[in-house]
């Protein structure tokens, strides 16, 4: 009986990807702007107006370890993936529980724009 070696491999020392590549939008992200829609008093220092700009209230995450802010966020030119989120996180400090109530604008760099209005987002203080 010859060695088994002398057979011949059933495997190949190639190795195969069982699952295709994740697929990126062509489009990276270029602009978000959060408007307040709601006037609000987070405490006693900060009060958000109805039409304000709230850019700098929030941090962005993919994963809720690495934080960004909105700006810092933008200059990566995120392409999106397949069924992915963002997240985005208040970082006031209110004294009382706050409902605050948005319009959120993206931007592509394809210039489309997606726009969600009157999104609430439910803020636990004190």
């Amino acid at each position: 009986m010859k060695p088994s070696s002398d057979f011949g491999s059933l495997f190949s020392n190639k190795a195969w990807a069982c699952s295709p590549p994740d697929s990126f939008s062509i489009e990276t992200l270029k602009a978000i702007r959060i408007i307040n829609k709601k006037r609000v008093q987070v405490n006693q220092n900060e009060i958000l107006e109805i039409g304000q700009e709230i850019n700098d209230q929030y941090r962005m995450t993919l994963t809720f370890q690495m934080e960004y802010s909105i700006e810092e966020f933008l200059k990566r030119d995120h392409k999106f993936l397949k069924d992915e989120r963002l997240y985005l996180k208040f970082t006031g400090v209110p004294e009382d529980n706050l409902e605050i109530m948005i319009d959120i604008e993206i931007e592509l760099d394809n210039g489309n724009m997606f726009v969600f209005n009157n999104e609430t987002m439910k803020i636990n203080g004190g």
